[in-house]
């Protein structure tokens, strides 16, 4: 009975925050020619639906416009925490219609966040059907208190800035794709919400169920959204198939609860007597797959989208290792890798929908599958390698670190001396920042194109060979397509690292907690964080692999 009274307290609270705030919002901004928006506190946390004020999540985020979630302070990481709660937003957007769906990344993530994992956690969230981003933050100013502020600085004091165009130019083509024609999900997700609100062992369980059960469709690339008491209960039953809103489902996944509506379950239960499927925890593998991945992989993520009489995969590898898979697609025409760097639409080899595909550590790839291409899709350097061990210089160029009152951004006149590949501190200092030339000369036996490979960079790099511009990369990998001369060569690299190493000095800490109060509610967690990226420069191998004539 006191399980029951926390389900009503609960219920009754969501629906007098929808009735006395979302809706009167979404109400003026419509009559304001605005989108209403936003994301909810402790919405990365199914308890969240208990502790916060909001009451449930679901139907908090069908009320706006512009539904959206917050990702902070490594909610989400790579190596770390992972979690499904960027697709209750996503379901709210599929089920009512709604084009776009937001994401606040990278606040309090530290000045430390490397660009390999700015991508990881762009396409985390692309996947599960974000398409719209606010990246935090480009600050009015930096100077006294806000030199520390909520970290990473996005920005002219940030090293990396330099290179922001190829990440805004990556993010900005993958949000368009992926918000041009209907989503393809064909699986349903129960919330168990009830049973978070009645508390208790339910609430745990129900919360174990939710993560375990999520993360094993996701794994088997079963993608879906997440459904409610709500939607079941006026879901319509068109044949095998159950309509929510916008969407029509061919499967609904429940886990075990006892705290499922009657009028739920009344909706389920003449679902199933029509034919449709509601599958159980050991039936995951039953759900209906976007795709066939040939061998199976957990670490692939995948979302589809329906354009007309084409269809559009985005496929992201989550896991820090090489893999090569054949992927089969649901339609057998040709197939186009759309190379988000560029926009450039490159042929993919395949028969009848089926191709093979290498995926780096942590990986992504967008195939369009009925399209026409525009480009060859490249192929890589087959022949003897060139390893380039040394001699090597090491040159800084420009230096970021904080003043007494803002960033200083310092150019140097550092002569080069000899150094080895790798972390660069023990040469520049623990608390460098900014841009440091590697270069060397070597002789090559023939004439013509090769890939340059330089192995780990942190973080990003230009290049220049013969003093002619190669090219730049900020996420990786590091290869890049050269022309050599027979004979002498030089290659030069430009690496740049983080802000991490000029703000972690206990010197820096205690002179803004001293002279440029108030410090940030976010400095302990962002200095933990940034330690684990001081190391910094061109670590290597550093390899030539010459193409065969």
């Amino acid at each position: 009975a006191v399980q029951e009274i926390h389900v009503d307290f609960h219920d009754t609270c969501s629906r007098l925050f929808l009735e006395r705030y979302l809706l009167p919002v979404r109400r003026w901004c419509r009559q304001h020619r605005l989108l209403s928006g936003g994301h909810l506190n402790g919405e990365d946390e199914p308890r969240g639906n208990a502790d916060y004020g909001y009451g449930h999540i679901l139907r908090a985020l069908r009320a706006m416009d512009l539904p959206g979630v917050d990702v902070i302070w490594r909610q989400l990481f790579p190596g770390g925490r992972r979690h499904v709660f960027p697709k209750y937003a996503s379901s709210a957007a599929h089920q009512t219609g709604r084009r776009f769906v937001a994401a606040e990344i990278f606040a309090v993530y530290g000045n430390g966040l490397q660009p390999r994992q700015m991508k990881w956690l762009v396409d985390y969230l692309l996947v599960r059907g974000i398409n719209t981003f606010v990246l935090s933050n480009y600050a009015q100013t930096r100077r006294d208190h806000a030199m520390a502020g909520c970290r990473p600085h996005l920005g002219p004091v940030d090293p990396l800035w330099k290179y922001a165009d190829i990440l805004y130019g990556t993010i900005a083509r993958l949000g368009a794709m992926l918000s041009q024609g209907e989503p393809v999900v064909p699986t349903a997700f129960y919330y168990d919400i009830r049973a978070i609100w009645a508390g208790g062992a339910d609430r745990d369980a129900a919360i174990a169920w939710h993560d375990r059960l999520a993360e094993g469709l996701l794994e088997r690339q079963r993608d879906f959204d997440v459904i409610d008491d709500d939607q079941l209960a006026g879901a319509r039953i068109e044949g095998r198939r159950l309509r929510i809103g916008r969407q029509r489902y061919e499967a609904v996944v429940m886990p075990p609860s006892s705290w499922v509506s009657a009028a739920a379950r009344a909706t389920l239960d003449a679902w199933t007597a029509a034919g449709g499927r509601v599958l159980g925890p050991d039936d995951l593998s039953a759900a209906p797959a976007l795709l066939a991945v040939d061998p199976p992989c957990p670490g692939l993520r995948v979302c589809k989208r329906r354009l007309g009489d084409q269809a559009l995969y985005f496929v992201t590898h989550e896991e820090d290792t090489p893999t090569r898979v054949r992927l089969t697609l649901a339609e057998d025409g040709p197939v186009v890798f759309c190379r988000p760097s560029d926009g450039a639409l490159c042929a993919v080899p395949s028969s009848r929908g089926a191709f093979t595909w290498d995926f780096e550590p942590w990986g992504s790839a967008l195939f369009l599958s009925g399209g026409e291409a525009d480009h060859d899709l490249p192929t890589p350097a087959e022949g003897p390698a060139l390893p380039l061990d040394g001699p090597w210089t090491l040159q800084p160029l420009r230096r970021h670190r904080p003043g007494a009152h803002t960033y200083e951004v310092v150019p140097l006149k550092t002569p080069p001396a000899p150094a080895a590949l790798g972390d660069w501190r023990e040469a520049l200092g623990e608390d460098f920042s900014g841009d440091a030339r590697y270069a060397i000369e070597f002789d090559s036996p023939h004439a013509g194109a090769a890939t340059l490979d330089l192995g780990e960079v942190r973080y990003a790099c230009a290049v220049t060979l013969n003093g002619r511009r190669v090219g730049r990369e900020f996420f990786g990998p590091f290869r890049f397509e050269v022309r050599l001369r027979r004979g002498r060569n030089r290659l030069a690299v430009t690496v740049t690292n983080t802000l991490a190493n000029a703000i972690a000095p206990a010197a820096v800490e205690a002179h803004w907690a001293a002279d440029c109060p108030p410090v940030s509610p976010y400095e302990s967690r962002q200095r933990v964080f940034e330690r684990d990226s001081l190391s910094s420069g061109l670590v290597g191998p550093v390899r030539l692999i010459l193409r065969r004539a």
